[in-house]
């Protein structure tokens, strides 16, 4: 996993997701902390997912995130 920017990371996987199911969350000890969080596949690389996490306000912000994969 890579870091890009404020709640904004790249998550590469070994194999192609492109036939994959693919989920994403935030996880906080305190659940007043969770916002949004965004998913999708890495453009041309198809074995990357890029996640995007905010605060409730929508503001990009680094938080705590899990990723479920199934293909």
């Amino acid at each position: 996993m890579t870091r890009t920017g404020p709640g904004a990371y790249d998550v590469r996987f070994r194999r192609d997701l492109r036939d994959c199911a693919f989920t994403a969350s935030q996880i906080q000890p305190d659940a007043s902390l969770i916002g949004h969080t965004g998913l999708s596949v890495g453009g041309a690389d198809l074995r990357q997912l890029q996640v995007q996490t905010a605060t409730r306000a929508g503001v990009a912000a680094d938080r705590n995130f899990t990723v479920q994969v199934t293909c």
